[in-house]
């Protein structure tokens, strides 16, 4: 048995053979499926099976969906005088921070400023704030 990244084309390819046991499968229109594809290949392992021959033989993976609280804490002059550097290296840490870990979701508390906070890409939910990962590391939308 041979393994690799799974691609896109090959999770749709064997979604649209099972129809009986994925229904709801048929009724997505090409961007969902690519959409629903992605999800798996962003977060966690996502591998397809081919046998010696070459022949295909299935996709597989294991989520490993990471959920993260982002903090940051800085001292009163820092916000004032230097806020645009502090927004440049914040932005800079939590992009790569959150893709090292995988990190699908991220909450966030406001106890300062929700400009910040939808600066660095999150969103205003009851009272807390949510980042939600809509691309893959890679920068490709999904």
């Amino acid at each position: 048995m041979k393994t690799h990244d799974m691609t896109i084309e090959e999770y749709i390819n064997v979604m649209d053979q099972d129809p009986i046991h994925f229904p709801e499968w048929a009724g997505f229109d090409i961007n969902t499926k690519q959409f629903l594809a992605k999800v798996n290949m962003v977060t966690g392992v996502a591998k397809t099976f081919t046998e010696d021959n070459g022949n295909f033989f299935g996709c597989a993976g294991i989520h490993y969906v990471g959920v993260g609280e982002a903090w940051c804490i800085t001292p009163p002059d820092i916000r004032k005088d230097k806020k645009l550097t502090l927004l440049r290296e914040a932005k800079n840490f939590f992009g790569t921070q959150r893709d090292k870990l995988n990190l699908w979701r991220i909450y966030a508390a406001n106890r300062i400023s929700q400009t910040y906070l939808n600066h660095l890409g999150f969103e205003k939910a009851d009272n807390l704030s949510i980042w939600t990962r809509t691309e893959d590391p890679k920068n490709e939308p999904i």
